[in-house]
């Protein structure tokens, strides 16, 4: 079992994180324990942070509210604590990381924030469940392929699409839709930085 990670306060670790690391969740709800039982992994959600001017927000697809846009340390307060990842091929794609980007960062930072409002994907979540379990629903469709199109995705599916158009695709070996928030953390791509926690001041 790998060793739990660092525990960070976020008011130490906010001014640190970068736009398109990655936020991860572990939750213990209903819907939490069934991904967890479908992907295997201890992971159940995830987002991508960017900062809007001094505000720092996650930008995630949830079931129930869709593409959604909110405070990070909101979401911290909420979950208790979040992983914090960052991809290690963002680094080259960054020129000094003081809001320099290349053009793949910079168009996929526009499209993650242009697709906010669309819907959850519940069908692609459908389809996911070929790709872990073909032989139990072999009768439902294959995920989709990937797109540029700002429709439905599930949480997993919208970072994988971000990343992707930032030219730091985690799993290349999966489309978008094919990818589970567990596929997503156990990339060698993403290195975990902490576990964020708000602490009281």
């Amino acid at each position: 079992m790998s060793p739990e990670p660092t525990l960070l306060a976020y008011h130490e670790a906010r001014s640190r994180i970068r736009d398109l690391d990655v936020i991860a969740f572990r939750g213990n709800g209903i819907v939490s324990r069934a991904i967890r039982r479908v992907t295997g992994g201890t992971v159940t959600h995830v987002g991508i942070a960017v900062w809007w001017g001094d505000a720092l927000m996650i930008l995630e697809s949830r079931e129930m509210r869709g593409h959604r846009t909110v405070w990070l340390s909101r979401e911290i307060k909420k979950a208790g604590s979040v992983l914090w990842y960052r991809s290690r091929d963002l680094d080259k794609s960054v020129d000094s990381y003081n809001g320099s980007y290349n053009n793949a960062v910079h168009n996929a930072l526009s499209w993650a924030q242009r697709a906010s409002g669309a819907p959850y994907s519940y069908r692609g979540c459908l389809r996911f469940l070929r790709r872990v379990m073909p032989t139990l629903f072999a009768f439902l469709p294959n995920p989709d392929r990937d797109s540029l199109g700002y429709g439905p995705r599930f949480c997993s599916a919208f970072v994988s699409a971000v990343l992707r158009m930032a030219a730091a695709d985690p799993r290349t070996e999966l489309d978008d839709a094919a990818t589970s928030p567990a596929d997503l953390v156990a990339s060698p791509r993403l290195e975990l930085l902490g576990r964020l926690e708000v602490v009281p001041r």
